[in-house]
């Protein structure tokens, strides 16, 4: 059986994923490799969406462009209008090749539904953003083990005698990072919350990590760091919870191999998310 893996490339979000489904199927030689979507919608932003073709670790890769679908007609939905994206160059995700409209921003409480239509396929999605939380405060503290590195722990007002509520941090290193990555470990339940302490929120793992330069989740003295909390649906917070497992698991920050990470893409792999978002920046010092 070959196995394959997908690209999640983009994620305002996160750092390139690469994954394999647990059931991976058998291909023939001339097969087409299964369509990958990676898309989000926050409110009061615009919408994302990057789209490639999964890869056959069976054979030599190349260059990941030769992986993006630049020919398809992608559209959102929010139950009143329908509006089509055009794909721009966008540096700050790999692959650059993004898809969007200014025509639309996320509005809390409302559906999305996505449809990518191909040549010969149609693939949707649908989503809602979900009324976000916000971030009281957040704290700074030397790390216990090394007093040159530096944890943030972000405080809210999350209920955590009620389970059912989900959420998920991303992080950004202002002028080091050039957008949010998520942050490692920041998926939980609402029953997870520790008031006193708040929620540690990590640094974000990705691939300028590669080489000689050592992964740490803490931050340095001088960083300052925009923190994202987002309000996520039981079907992203299994994602995500997958996701970095997987990471976690794998010690490998871009070539990881992300197994059994659920998607909500009719027909495809991948994603299509809402995120009720609230955010705040810190300076470590």
């Amino acid at each position: 059986m070959k196995r394959i893996i997908y690209i999640l490339c983009a994620l305002a979000l996160v750092a390139s994923l690469w994954g394999c489904a647990d059931d991976e199927p058998e291909l023939r030689d001339d097969a087409e490799m299964p369509i990958v979507v990676e898309g989000w919608i926050e409110n009061g932003a615009y919408p994302m969406v990057i789209i490639t073709r999964a890869i056959d670790l069976t054979k030599p890769m190349d260059s990941l462009d030769n992986y993006v679908e630049k020919w398809c007609r992608v559209s959102i939905s929010d139950g009143t209008s329908r509006y089509y994206m055009t794909a721009r160059i966008n540096k700050n995700y790999i692959p650059s090749f993004v898809y969007t409209t200014t025509k639309l921003r996320g509005q809390v409480d409302k559906e999305y539904e996505l449809m990518i239509e191909t040549e010969t396929d149609t693939f949707t999605a649908t989503t809602r953003i979900i009324q976000p939380l916000r971030i009281d405060s957040v704290r700074v503290r030397a790390s216990q083990n090394d007093a040159s590195l530096y944890q943030v722990s972000a405080f809210a007002n999350i209920d955590n005698t009620m389970p059912g509520s989900y959420y998920k941090f991303f992080s950004k290193i202002v002028g080091a990072e050039l957008r949010y990555y998520s942050s490692f470990l920041g998926t939980f339940e609402s029953v997870a919350y520790d008031p006193t302490t708040g929620f540690n929120v990590a640094k974000g793992i990705h691939n300028t990590f590669e080489g000689e330069q050592k992964f740490s989740p803490l931050y340095n003295y001088g960083d300052t760091v925009d923190v994202k909390l987002c309000t996520i649906s039981r079907e992203q917070f299994d994602f995500w919870n997958a996701y970095e497992n997987s990471v976690s698991l794998s010690g490998q920050s871009f070539f990881n191999v992300a197994r059994g990470c659920p998607s909500n893409i009719d027909g495809a792999l991948g994603y299509w998310f809402g995120y009720g978002v609230s955010a705040v920046r810190v300076i470590i010092k």
